[in-house]
């Protein structure tokens, strides 16, 4: 994932953008020439965040794949694991409440 974020620390400003420093504050400042509005945020970084998340999605899929073949748990997040039962092959998952309790049950999803 760090070619994305080389990626959009190297994009130019869009057409009908300007960037400019601001002296005052230290910061970048982007501004669209058509609306006459300016911003702190570059055009683009909804746009390679979104990027960002998309890849970052389909690399924890396909780990998870990976270890539901081996047998292991998938953790997502930090408090649910989904498994695949190895006797019945269902899915099945665990979550660690936050008052310590556990739960568990066959996904439906």
């Amino acid at each position: 994932q760090l070619w994305i974020l080389k990626l959009a620390a190297l994009c130019p400003v869009p057409d009908g953008w300007e960037f400019k420093f601001d002296e005052l504050s230290m910061a970048a400042v982007f501004v669209d020439t058509s609306a006459g509005t300016a911003s702190r945020h570059h055009p683009l970084d909804a746009f390679f965040a979104g990027l960002l998340e998309r890849t970052m999605a389909r690399h924890r899929t396909m780990e998870a794949v990976e270890m539901q073949k081996i047998g292991k748990p998938v953790t997502l997040g930090g408090s649910i694991a989904f498994f695949i039962d190895g006797s019945r092959g269902h899915p099945y998952w665990l979550k660690c409440g936050s008052g310590g309790g556990l739960a568990s049950g066959p996904w439906a999803g």
